[in-house]
């Protein structure tokens, strides 16, 4: 809702005739191709680097402009072996994987099945 509301606004200062035109949603075309997704929820301050996704994606970060939070959605060929390394940003330590990764080591993953990932950043 306040998405259509501020694009109401800037439409009304460009003077827009129409709507917005609906952008092709190219991660769900992805996945309708029969391709894997891995949801990678970042909590604190790091980041996590991975195997470069099929838009060529390498890292899901909290690291700029600062938020505590990402939630990241990437995107992999069925059996793509998927390599996973957390950093903790300044002042954080690493905490833990969550969801099919455990510990704190590098995770590896193979994309069978579409995923979700916590990785928890602690001060």
């Amino acid at each position: 809702m306040r998405y259509a509301a501020a694009f109401a606004s800037l439409c009304f200062l460009a003077a827009c005739e129409a709507g917005p035109a609906e952008p092709p949603d190219a991660a769900r075309a992805l996945v309708e191709a029969g391709n894997m997704t891995l949801k990678i929820f970042v909590r604190g301050r790091g980041e996590v680097k991975h195997t470069a996704d099929l838009s060529g994606a390498t890292s899901c970060s909290t690291l700029a402009p600062n938020p505590e939070n990402a939630d990241c959605v990437r995107t992999f060929a069925p059996n793509t072996v998927v390599t996973l390394q957390a950093t903790a940003g300044a002042g954080f330590t690493f905490d833990h994987w969550g969801g099919k990764c455990t510990g704190t080591a590098t995770c590896t993953l193979t994309m069978n099945e579409s995923r979700t990932l916590e990785v928890k950043f602690g001060t």
